[in-house]
């Protein structure tokens, strides 16, 4: 008879071979399946975000192949162009894909990283199970906790740079080897500092997050582990580490500082945190989240659904609940549920937010007022928790005197909240972009190097991915980097290239953009549900399309619009503000002399009795109101609320002042003439109005000839004499 090996008597490393081909298998079954066949067409994931990662792998083997600093680029955001510091450059995961994306291209690259990602988690989250368990299938089963995760499923659609969390697991299991006395210090040093370094270059939020966490970790095992000496030597191994860590990223930290660091935050973190009720309820890229009854309680979360990747289940958190009775007098689970229950309440954001509805605040509320952490989305942060309740899970099942069935049935609801969405074609798309990009035809109608305006502008569409594919043939006056340059963003044509469907004077304003960033072509991808739009704001520009397969190309004539070009984007911003505002109030004057009453005024309202432009639009989602609201205060009143930056905003107050009753900034405090902000901040200022006071500034305010005619403006001549 033949033998039988059990698995414990193979070596550790056949082991690891056993657990990462599983992982590997498991990965291929959720998320490659899909591209059989279509590996450089297709792509994992949905939406827009995939194709800034595409740009960003082709850019790395471009920078360094054509010797250009690869932190600054003038591709994007042409012609000043932007640094990449504070983006999403993916400097790691480009290097090791370089290969692929040199011979099959930036697609296929972006989908070998996403299959490995998630293994990658998994297995070194393994490792850490199985030096804590000594045992291989609660290591291999702690190991898909974390890698396969809800946090996992969710990001992987959209965020290669925010799965790449292997270093994390094994971050910890260094220094928990060096505090068994296992590894020496140097030696745990340094590789705690290169997994740090190594985490930053995948996406430098992680290694902020992470060192946070670790150092919240730290307080805490300072007041439960009885000897407090060792826990003061590990974290000083750990600052060192992290100061070496600082010490290789340095060229990077360079060109971060170089940049100068943002202000404000990239995304408000309330709608990006995780949901109460979102711990239990599972999200639609998993088999239960799918039913009917399910997606009734998590549709009504707040943000995007594939920031939605908190929820353990009930499985999960009973065998956690169980572990912790049975070890409850040792220090390590009193630490490990303390700081699993610190980062669950961080998770939940500034408000606690059931079903979508922010109820009262939190502690995190604290940290959106600290500088760079303030961007941390905390939603995320339910990864570590996850990597937390991996290691219970697999300690539980490898230790518990629980009887066979007991834990039969915890693994089966353990892994029933795990189980992912069973169609293929859910988790990939296929990559569009029209043909002229792919095949090189673009030459025909774009000179090389010059500056194209891309429609969708931004991270509406996938441009990125048209100048990858070109070999950055030409350059963009658009891009998808996390941040938009804030010389751009003052542009009220870029507001509008983004769905702010509310500018009046749209083809001046269109005509002073193209001229100031040296425009020599506008491309509308054919596919884009604003094409009409763009093609009617084209025609009265004066410019003629170019049809090619998949696009219009509108060609800018060399010169055309040079009057454009020295009218100042304050003199723009601060002219679309008050004849957007002008506009408004005239239709609010116009709604209240028909017997409108003020509580009843909204967008909808003056749209509905059309009192407002046809060409304006309004849209109630994350996008919506970007420029204004407007709505009524008690009664008698109501308020008009604008934004831009205060020094555009400024003569509008001004002008304003005679007729506002109440005129608030920041609200609910009153706007004072000598308050003082940097020339771009971006600010709200709210105008209370009463009727009377409304239907007397639509006689005298806010039409081209009444603001020229008061010499508003810094330069006197209007826009539309600007031929």
């Amino acid at each position: 008879m033949k033998r039988r090996v059990h698995i414990v008597a193979l070596s550790p490393a056949l082991r690891g071979a056993i657990a990462a081909a599983i992982f590997c298998a498991i990965s291929y079954l959720i998320f490659g399946r899909g591209l059989h066949g279509a590996f450089t067409t297709r792509f994992i994931g949905s939406g827009t975000d995939p194709s800034a990662f595409f740009w960003f792998l082709a850019w790395w083997p471009y920078a360094l192949g054509h010797h250009l600093n690869p932190m600054f680029t003038d591709l994007l955001w042409a012609p000043h162009g932007i640094s990449l510091a504070w983006g999403t450059p993916i400097p790691l995961p480009a290097a090791a894909a370089a290969p692929i994306t040199l011979t099959a291209g930036p697609i296929a690259a972006y989908n070998v990283l996403c299959l490995i990602a998630a293994p990658a988690a998994a297995f070194s989250a393994y490792l850490l199970c199985a030096w804590i368990t000594k045992k291989f299938w609660p290591s291999v089963l702690g190991g898909a906790i974390f890698g396969f995760s809800a946090y996992m499923f969710g990001q992987t659609l959209a965020h290669v740079d925010i799965v790449m969390v292997f270093p994390i697991p094994l971050m910890v299991l260094v220094a928990l080897k060096y505090f068994a006395g296992e590894i020496r210090t140097r030696a745990a040093t340094v590789t705690i500092a290169l997994l740090m370094a190594a985490q930053f270059l995948c996406f430098p939020e992680l290694y902020a997050t992470t060192a946070m966490f670790a150092a919240i970790a730290f307080v805490i095992a300072l007041w439960l582990w009885p000897d407090r000496g060792r826990v003061v030597h590990l974290a000083g191994v750990c600052a060192a580490a992290l100061g070496l860590s600082a010490l290789i990223l340095s060229p990077y930290l360079y060109a971060m500082l170089m940049a100068g660091i943002p202000r404000g935050t990239y995304y408000p973190p309330g709608p990006f945190a995780a949901d109460l009720l979102g711990l239990i309820v599972p999200e639609r890229f998993t088999w239960l989240g799918n039913f009917a009854w399910i997606r009734g309680v998590s549709d009504h979360f707040a943000g995007n659904w594939i920031e939605h990747g908190a929820c353990f289940g009930f499985p999960l958190l009973i065998v956690a609940e169980a572990w912790r009775r049975s070890n409850w007098t040792r220090p390590e689970c009193k630490i490990a549920v303390a700081v699993l229950a610190a980062i669950v309440i961080a998770a939940l954001g500034p408000a606690l937010m059931v079903a979508g509805r922010p109820t009262f605040p939190m502690p995190w509320a604290i940290a959106t007022h600290l500088p760079l952490i303030a961007n941390a989305l905390p939603g995320r942060f339910a990864m570590y928790a996850f990597l937390i309740l991996a290691i219970i899970a697999a300690s539980w099942f490898a230790s518990s005197t629980s009887r066979r069935e007991v834990k039969a049935l915890a693994l089966a609801g353990v892994i029933l909240m795990m189980l992912p969405r069973m169609d293929a074609v859910f988790w990939s798309t296929q990559a569009y972009q029209p043909a002229m990009f792919a095949d090189g035809s673009w030459r025909k109608v774009i000179a090389p190097d010059s500056v194209i305006l891309p429609l969708p502008f931004e991270r509406n569409g996938s441009s990125m991915l048209w100048q990858a594919s070109a070999k950055m043939g030409f350059r963009m006056a658009s891009g998808y980097t996390s941040i938009t340059p804030e010389s751009f963003r003052r542009y009220p044509a870029a507001r509008f290239f983004l769905g702010s469907f509310d500018l009046p004077e749209v083809a001046e304003q269109v005509k002073a953009f193209v001229a100031q960033h040296d425009i020599a072509a506008i491309v509308i991808d054919d596919r884009d549900p604003d094409l009409e739009r763009w093609c009617q704001v084209l025609e009265k520009v004066g410019l003629g399309a170019i049809e090619m397969d998949g696009a219009r190309v509108y060609a800018v004539p060399p010169g055309a619009f040079a009057a454009y070009r020295d009218i100042s984007v304050v003199n723009l911003e601060a002219r679309a503000l008050a004849l957007r505002s002008g506009v408004l109030i005239r239709a609010i004057a116009a709604w209240l002399d028909a017997g409108g009453k003020p509580a009843a005024i909204s967008p909808e309202a003056l749209k509905a009795a059309g009192l407002l432009p046809a060409d304006w639009s309004y849209d109630r989602g994350a996008d919506g109101y970007r420029d204004y609201a407007l709505t009524p205060v008690g009664r008698a009143r109501l308020a008009l609320v604008m934004g831009g930056t205060y020094v555009a905003m400024k003569p509008l107050i001004e002008r304003l002042r005679p007729y506002a009753a109440a005129i608030y900034l920041p609200y609910p405090t009153l706007w004072q003439p000598d308050i003082h902000y940097p020339a771009d901040t971006r600010v709200k200022v709210v105008f209370e109005f009463d009727s009377h006071e409304i239907k007397e500034a639509a006689q005298t305010f806010g039409t081209p000839q009444a603001e020229q005619a008061a010499g508003f403006w810094p330069r006197t001549e209007s826009l539309s004499s600007a031929k």
